[in-house]
């Protein structure tokens, strides 16, 4: 019996290592990359810890699958290379609702120029049970588009909010390589 059960024990080993390898391969991408901080375009709200969190494995997935593989939409005679991003996570006592708050429309365009929109670019994830809001700016800068997306969601164990800002960048498809008007 206990020999039976070593067998199962090593092979439970093998494939948990296995896994965390295979997860890595799916996770680890050098298109999208830790950083510490904001960017210089982004204002910090008041509160905002650095935090030693990491981004979601369904969400890592999402992004890698996301950068790796939109520019496969453009025509053949169009740029294909995959986009790049980083990522940062912060803590706060703050709650979702006050994130949204002060990453508004009016404090992006303000302060990082940030395409201006009539409507909100904030919605809440109550609608669908997530605990917590997104919000999404975008801008061109030296025929580089730049998106931002940030996720705040309240964490009940420990009574924080967790602020994730994901940035991604892609040059425009260049002028010579779009197909002429007819």
């Amino acid at each position: 019996m206990s020999k039976t059960l070593s067998v199962v024990l090593v092979g439970a080993l093998l494939l948990a290592t296995s896994s965390c390898s295979v997860i890595n391969k799916f996770t680890g991408d050098p298109n999208l990359k830790k950083t510490a901080d904001l960017w210089s375009d982004v204002p910090k709200m008041e509160g905002l810890a650095s935090s030693e969190a990491e981004m979601p494995v369904y969400v890592k997935i999402l992004m890698r699958t996301a950068l790796n593989n939109l520019y496969r939409l453009n025509n053949a005679n169009e740029d294909r290379t995959p986009a790049t991003g980083d990522w940062a996570v912060f803590t706060t006592t703050k709650s979702p609702d006050d994130v949204k708050n002060f990453y508004t429309n009016a404090r992006m365009t303000s302060f990082g120029s940030w395409d201006a929109s009539k409507d909100s670019t904030c919605s809440s994830g109550n609608e669908t049970g997530f605990s917590g809001v997104g919000c999404v700016f975008a801008k061109t800068v030296n025929k580089r588009d730049i998106g931002l997306l940030i996720v705040a969601a309240q964490d009940e164990q420990k009574k924080e909010t967790n602020v994730f800002f994901v940035r991604v960048e892609k040059d425009e498809t260049p002028p010579s390589n779009k197909p002429a008007k007819k």
